[in-house]
């Protein structure tokens, strides 16, 4: 938490929801830590393994913003027939450094790919 921020106390939910009707599948609610102990997988990835284990092996397509997004992520739930669209911080750990440190001009576009997966500047 940051003690910085105006709310000291927050509840925070992590839902799994069908994208066209919003139904809500599956979710969790924030306890004090998402960390799976005796695991050194980050809380962000146990968090999205948990939540999406009824849809993992089925084919789907998970779409989530860069809080939960990392190559290792993806690359854990590819194995798992499942597919995933994110956005992704550029600093985050197992990303290419060379698409962080990219300076593109307007219009211009980077791609990189490699083991399934295809990052995109």
């Amino acid at each position: 938490m940051n003690p910085s921020k105006r709310a000291r106390f927050e509840i925070k939910i992590y839902k799994l929801c069908e994208s066209s009707s919003g139904y809500c599948i599956r979710f969790k609610i924030y306890v004090g830590t998402d960390k799976i102990p005796g695991t050194d997988i980050p809380a962000s990835e146990s968090v999205v393994l948990e939540v999406a284990q009824p849809i993992l092996k089925k084919g789907y397509t998970l779409y989530m913003d860069n809080w939960y997004s990392s190559p290792q992520l993806f690359l854990k739930l590819l194995k798992q027939n499942t597919d995933v669209v994110g956005t992704v911080r550029k600093n985050r750990r197992h990303m290419p450094k060379e698409l962080a440190s990219l300076k593109l001009k307007k219009g211009e576009a980077k791609m990189l790919s490699s083991n399934s997966l295809l990052a995109l500047r």
